[in-house]
């Protein structure tokens, strides 16, 4: 019975430690793979996915992986790249290594090789390709025929008229354009010239019946003109008879007007223009006036990043008009109208600007003559409508949304009838701020039925509203955001199919209280409870609510409902799906790295701090975390990071900020809490939160209250700053390129020459004030007057060509807490630029990282470098002493 026992015990035993899961190393993080760049086939019954191998920031392999949406035929191409789908849905194309390509029949084990292919795409019925003997092949995939077009360097085609303009290459010095008829393979020959000429841009009209191109060089480009219905090919403009401005030379086409009548294309200062532009300006002196548009340091940049300039000709006439100039842009252009922007002189009397701080005039203009109507400069940050009939904007100072309809002059309140307790402001703006963003949320929204109707959204729901402002608005969700905590989105691609009243659309949404991430189901024109189709802890997409920039939107396929939804959640890698319905979903993909080691789970807690903010935060625990044990605990930070509890957090290094799943999987507990920021004090905004989820955190029976430490990069690394300055709470701190004195930053300039002022006034640090009106907002927040506070050991990183956090700070928080003979280490890394990319750089400072906060929070052994500050050593040596101060 003993030996029985014994036995059992030794089975268990054994099976326990075999089932233990490694924590993550770099062997681990050398080759992670994930999956990106989805696609599926017009019929929905074929997708197609890139399995990517990362390590640290580089790709070193890739597997274009394609298959049948139920799982029963699946084809793997490793480097292989740039797979499409043929419209006969029988067939696909990909690149492989060397200029191969390769011709699959879906379904099915046939492949067919092309070898030594320079350009390729899928025409009709054909896979159309340039080999590497410069000739055109079309391949019929339904007959397997081929014919060939000899002595062609490139090609283009129209859909509509199902035209290809070829240039061909004669003979050595002599080359070609040809009109090819792709349906009836008739031909002719529209433009020839000597073979160093160069041709590009080539563009087609929207019919298909004309181009233009550009030939020559930058002594004398010329633009030409070919119409099928005229037979012929015409000079349109040339530099040497520039008429408009000598200085200008032509930079590259546009496209037509949408009646083929127009062609637009872009000028530019010459380079010999700009030489002597240059040299005019080289002086022993130079000289900066207060009145001045630019600070002087600024005006290098903007000389030395060239300026282009929209331009139109008639093709009838040929009258050429220029329609941007030095300080103007075209920021929307819609059919034959055009956002003129037009930069004025800064107000001095307010600020130096940072090249962001100009005054501005909004025009409407014409593209077809240059007439220019201007607007009510109160309209801020205003966009076209899909046809050009209407701008929106939004007035801040009225809390409403405007239009201004372009043939009559008139602006309109379209949400006047709409509650003021309708919240429009953009979310990724600080609630906390009390300042109402301008932009809101109108690149969000959607123009449907021929421009007759707009969709927006509120901070919950949806509204369909009628840009004449005669119609009622109608909230398409009836409310059901706002009662209930969610939020629904408009940023999603549905489908290229125009919406009308009656027709049911699919939107996103996120559930603020518990972080859930789906779809629901409204229909336009009416005010009902939306239908819910799947609502969960996942995410689906991250265009909403401060989650980071992952996720990718459904793609459904052509002439199917299939939709291929790209999932995650914290403990599953990003996968592939199918779905019909957003209800029931297939899944294609299966790669889930983190299965092989010791992963994390996260949990949402709340509580209130010190302002009485109640504040969520993300728990994050190893995958074998023990209750019964005591746990360090480091608090990462960075604005709002509550609503990405179901991302799937990447492994890898730290290059910057502390990389999550690692910390996690060794041991550490990491805890991330919302911040909430109050105009003015947003040290101490940080501080409120993060004492107060430190105090709160503490009390967990799991965590070691002793070992907890603190650590932030960037804005994140500012915060660090001021709590180590205002707090004892915290074992160890690390703060990477973050800023210690508001005061010195506010008065320098990044590379580019602009002024760091804004960043601090209306910018991230929401200081809400310049320096000489309330010089203590700047001082207060600023942790260089407090260093004689510090208790807490820090360690400092920052890069030495930081553009915009200057090294400088690093070094004034350094020497300071040195003067003080208070615990610091700085490390300045060479070549790089706030965060880290060298792979070298990012394995010493992770490495760093990990024996700093090993030291003070796990009690392991000091490397020599926390002794004696050795540049080099990272090692461990003989005769470091468990708990010696170093």
């Amino acid at each position: 019975m003993k030996s029985i026992l014994f036995s059992f015990v030794l089975i268990f035993y054994s099976t326990l430690c075999l089932s233990q899961k490694p924590p993550l190393d770099t062997n681990a993080i050398k080759n992670w793979p994930s999956v990106r760049g989805g696609i599926i086939n017009a019929d929905g019954k074929f997708a197609s996915y890139i399995k990517i191998f990362k390590n640290k920031n580089q790709i070193t392999k890739q597997v274009v992986v394609i298959q049948s949406i139920n799982n029963e035929w699946r084809k793997e191409f490793p480097d292989g790249s740039n797979l499409q789908f043929a419209m006969d849905n029988k067939h696909a194309i990909l690149d492989l290594p060397g200029g191969n390509l390769v011709l699959i029949t879906l379904g099915q084990d046939s492949m067919h090789y092309f070898p030594n292919t320079n350009y390729w795409r899928l025409i009709e019925g054909d896979l159309v390709y340039i080999d590497k003997k410069d000739v055109l092949n079309f391949y019929n995939l339904k007959t397997n025929k081929i014919k060939h077009i000899y002595n062609v360097k490139d090609f283009i085609y129209n859909e509509k008229s199902s035209i290809l303009v070829i240039t061909k290459t004669f003979d050595s010095d002599k080359h070609s354009l040809v009109w090819y008829k792709y349906k009836n393979n008739k031909s002719q020959i529209i433009w020839e010239g000597k073979v160093g000429e160069e041709i590009r841009d080539v563009t087609f009209d929207i019919s298909g019946q004309q181009i233009c191109f550009i030939e020559g060089n930058m002594d004398d480009y010329v633009l030409y003109h070919f119409t099928e219905k005229n037979a012929k090919t015409d000079v349109l403009f040339r530099n040497s008879s520039n008429s408009i401005d000598t200085t200008l030379i032509i930079s590259n086409i546009q496209s037509f007007s949408q009646d083929g009548k127009y062609l637009f294309f872009t000028m530019k200062k010459a380079k010999s223009k700009l030489i002597e532009s240059h040299l005019e300006k080289e002086s022993v002196v130079d000289v900066w006036h207060y009145k001045d548009q630019y600070i002087s340091s600024q005006r290098g940049y903007f000389a030395d990043n060239e300026k282009t300039y929209l331009t139109v000709v008639k093709i009838k006439g040929k009258q050429t008009i220029q329609i941007e100039h030095q300080d103007d842009e075209i920021r929307f252009r819609n059919k034959e109208v055009g956002l003129l922007v037009q930069k004025n002189k800064v107000d001095h009397r307010n600020k130096l600007d940072s090249g962001n701080l100009l005054l501005y005039t909004n025009y409407i203009i014409s593209l077809k003559d240059g007439i220019k109507t201007m607007l009510d400069n109160n309209m801020g940050e205003t966009i076209l409508s899909n046809t050009g009939k209407f701008l929106l904007y939004f007035d801040s100072s009225l809390n409403d949304y405007f239009t201004y309809e372009v043939s009559t002059g008139i602006y309109r309140n379209i949400t006047s009838q709409i509650t003021k307790a309708s919240n429009w402001r953009n979310f990724m703006t600080d609630l906390d701020s009390n300042k109402v963003s301008e932009a809101s949320t109108i690149m969000d929204s959607r123009w449907l039925n021929d421009d007759n109707l707009l969709l927006i959204h509120d901070q919950n729901d949806i509204w369909q509203v009628d840009p004449r402002a005669i119609l009622p608005p109608i909230n398409l969700t009836n409310n059901y955001g706002k009662k209930n905590g969610i939020r629904f989105d408009l940023i999603f691609p549905s489908s290229e199919k125009r919406f009308k009243t009656g027709d049911k659309i699919i939107i996103p949404a996120f559930n603020r209280n518990n972080k859930d991430n789906g779809f629901y189901k409204i229909t336009i024109g009416k005010s009902i409870d939306p239908e819910e189709l799947i609502m969960g802890p996942y995410l689906f997409n991250s265009s909403l609510e401060h989650i980071s920039n992952v996720g990718e939107y459904p793609i459904k396929s052509e002439k199917a409902n299939v939709w291929l939804v790209y999932r995650m959640k914290e403990t599953n890698s990003p996968n592939y799906y199918v779905t019909k319905d957003f209800k029931s979903f297939n899944q294609l993909s299966n790669v889930n790295p983190q299965e092989g080691y010791n992963w994390l789970t996260s949990e949402l807690y709340s509580w209130k701090d010190s302002m009485n903010n109640t504040i969520q935060g993300v728990l994050y625990k190893p995958e074998d975390f023990d209750s019964t044990k005591k746990y360090p605990v480091i608090f990462h930070y960075y604005e709002k990071w509550s609503n990405n509890l179901h991302i799937f957090l990447s492994p890898g290094l730290s290059n910057g900020p502390i990389n999550i799943p690692w910390f996690v999987s060794h041991g550490y507990l990491v805890y991330v809490p919302d911040i909430h920021y109050q105009i003015g004090h947003t040290g101490e905004s940080a501080l409120s939160a993060i004492s107060s989820a430190a105090n709160y955190v503490s009390k967990l029976h799991f965590v070691n209250s002793k070992k907890m430490g603190i650590q932030g990069h960037s804005f994140g690394g500012f915060e660090t700053n001021y709590i180590v300055t205002h707090s004892n709470l915290f074992a160890a701190a690390c703060s990477s390129s973050g800023i210690s004195d508001c005061i010195s930053l506010y008065g320098s300039m990044d590379v580019r020459g602009n002024s760091l002022q804004y960043m601090f006034e209306d910018g991230q640090f929401r200081l809400g004030t310049d320096l000489w009106s309330k010089p203590n907002i700047y001082i207060n927040n600023s942790a260089i007057f407090s260093l004689n506070n510090v208790t807490t050991p820090l360690l400092i990183m920052h890069t030495k060509q930081d553009v915009r956090i200057l090294l400088s700070q690093a070094i004034e928080l350094f020497t300071g807490l040195r003067h003080l003979n208070k615990k610091a280490w700085l490390l300045i890394y060479n070549n790089e630029n706030h965060t880290l990319w060298n792979n070298s750089a990012i394995k010493d400072y992770s490495t760093r990282l990990d024996q700093f906060f090993g030291y003070y929070l796990m009690d392991r052994p000091a490397p020599i470098w926390m002794f004696y500050g050795s540049s080099t050593d990272i090692e461990i040596r003989d005769g470091d002493i468990l708990n010696n101060n170093p």
